[in-house]
């Protein structure tokens, strides 16, 4: 692999979750154009807690010239966003979102028709990787709503990571109000390369790697399972082929 091919997969790894916002805007054939409340009627309120509230991700799934996705920010109360025990195809350690009384994190909702909704399902592995569930009445919209229905958002299966027997916040997405720890997602991915990297294995062979190497990243994604210390103990998965 030619070294400005692998620092392109390493920056994509480490720019999760991407160029989110905190206004309200509509998704339009790749552009962030001035929020239209109009175009609410008939949509799926879905939270987008990680990349899914960024225009760079929404651009990867709806692209088409006629793809519009009204997007605003919203507050999850009595919740932290954090990492979740898994890693991406592409090498990142996505979000989750888990309990945690008098904490608010600053995300986004984004609004999908029926067709949008399904191609956002395949792309979330439901039922694989995520379950949907039911937010509504944790979710505060910063931007007057006055249709305000049902709120769904993906959770994924793997559950946490936890780091130091606690869950690990996203740095990247505002939050009050706990105590949990931040990182991210270059701290969480170097940790990770102490944990799991072989020998001599650089950081951006490490991560190159984690794309390239499915039964390996699935290794890796297991002992995840079983939590990190921020002192490296343990090399499980480092040497799967």
């Amino acid at each position: 692999m030619r070294n400005s091919d692998q620092h392109d997969l390493v920056a994509r790894a480490e720019s999760y979750p991407y160029d989110v916002r905190d206004d309200a805007f509509t998704f339009r054939a790749g552009r962030a154009d001035p929020f239209e409340p109009d175009l609410l009627a008939g949509r799926t309120a879905i939270l987008a807690i990680g990349s899914n509230g960024a225009p760079l991700r929404l651009t990867t799934k709806f692209g088409g010239v006629d793809e519009i996705v009204p997007v605003m920010s919203a507050r999850l109360a009595n919740h932290a966003v954090v990492y979740a025990a898994t890693i991406t195809g592409y090498g990142s350690i996505p979000a989750t979102f888990v309990p945690a009384a008098g904490a608010t994190a600053l995300v986004a909702l984004t609004f999908l028709t029926d067709d949008q909704l399904a191609r956002m399902h395949a792309s979330e592995a439901l039922g694989q990787h995520y379950e949907l569930v039911d937010v509504t009445a944790s979710v505060q919209p910063e931007t007057p709503w006055a249709a305000m229905g049902t709120v769904l958002a993906y959770r994924n299966l793997f559950g946490p990571l936890h780091v130091n027997a606690q869950p690990l916040r996203l740095a990247e997405v505002p939050t009050v109000g706990t105590r949990f720890g931040a990182a991210y997602q270059s701290g969480l991915l170097t940790l990770l390369h102490h944990h799991f990297g072989r020998p001599d294995e650089t950081y951006a062979g490490f991560i190159t790697d984690l794309v390239a190497n499915l039964p390996r990243r699935l290794a890796i994604r297991d002992a995840m399972g079983e939590g990190l210390m921020t002192r490296p103990r343990m090399r499980a998965g480092a040497t799967q082929a």
